[in-house]
């Protein structure tokens, strides 16, 4: 049966109820005190969520993850491809996004702060590309894309050679 609240979150959409408390030691990380809300269900993080996140295999590697609430009161991380440029892996299905991780040889990057309430669209269009250095040669842009978000860590550099245009 259908309450009032059970229809309310499925208007609302999926997402996120609170912002968690997030916790990285070198490459452990630990997500606790999660609520979310999946196809109008409420899901509550137990036990709290830890993974030790495996570092890239070479130096100069970068990686994305990304941990995702999923229908089971758990959390998942889905493990990005690791390369010279690291784009963020798609948000399944029937899942929520709960932060993204920059993965290098030798660390982790920052996890990114979680999206919480209805703010989050699950469908937006966008890429998160990170480059542990050097030059990086993007080709493959979706024509869905929208958004763009380009991260440097050598401490120096820029952006040259970048053009958008309409599709027609």
């Amino acid at each position: 049966s259908w309450s009032s609240q059970k229809i309310s979150d499925a208007i609302l959409g999926d997402r996120l109820l609170n912002s968690p408390t997030i916790v990285v030691d070198e490459n452990d990380i630990t997500i606790s005190d999660l609520q979310w809300v999946i196809n109008g269900n409420t899901y509550i993080l137990s036990p709290a969520f830890t993974d030790t996140i495996p570092y890239t295999s070479e130096p100069g590697k970068v990686r994305t993850d990304i941990i995702v609430g999923i229908q089971a009161n758990e959390l998942l991380r889905i493990q990005g491809v690791e390369g010279d440029v690291a784009v963020s892996p798609t948000v399944p299905a029937n899942t929520v996004l709960v932060t993204t991780i920059d993965i290098f040889d030798d660390s982790i990057g920052t996890p990114t702060e979680p999206i919480v309430g209805s703010v989050f669209i699950k469908k937006s269009n966008w890429i998160d590309v990170a480059s542990s250095g050097g030059n990086v040669t993007l080709t493959s842009f979706n024509e869905n894309i929208r958004h763009f978000v380009i991260k440097g860590y050598s401490g120096l550099g820029g952006v040259t050679g970048l053009s958008f245009s309409a599709p027609t």
